[in-house]
């Protein structure tokens, strides 16, 4: 059987600058990198996740949730697989590269309804920065 999310959590808590809070209903993983704070929560006894990304000069912030379960027939096991690999991806590269928030260029509805401006996490890989977030 597959590790929980939550497990899976708590391998990248062991990494060097990473701290580690079990709250009643979540545990939540933070650090730092390239001037940026982190903070990845994963519920219980929910099949999703989410990651909170603050520049540390406080200038921009991303909020991302992502959710699993609850949509359709799929047995749970295929949902626990599909949240641990992303997991996995994001918090291992989240680590290991280099990270920025960028703008993301203003929406017609963000600017009819006057939205906080949206930002992306990208990540440099093999030079290039990409969107980590999709």
């Amino acid at each position: 059987m597959s590790k929980s999310p939550a497990e899976l959590l708590k391998k990248f808590a062991q990494a060097r600058g990473t701290s580690l809070n079990a709250r009643t209903s979540d545990l939540e993983l933070r650090f730092e990198n390239s001037g940026i704070g982190v903070e990845v929560t994963v519920p219980f006894d929910v099949l999703e996740w989410g990651i909170e990304c603050t520049e540390l000069s406080g200038r921009a912030r991303l909020r991302w949730w992502t959710d699993y379960e609850g949509y359709d027939d799929t047995p749970r096991e295929d949902p626990t697989r599909l949240t641990n690999s992303d997991i996995q991806r994001i918090d291992g590269g989240l680590l290991e590269r280099e990270i920025r928030l960028t703008r993301c260029p203003p929406s017609f509805l963000s600017k009819a309804f006057r939205l906080e401006s949206r930002y992306d996490l990208e990540w440099k890989i093999d030079g290039e920065w990409a969107v980590a977030l999709l």
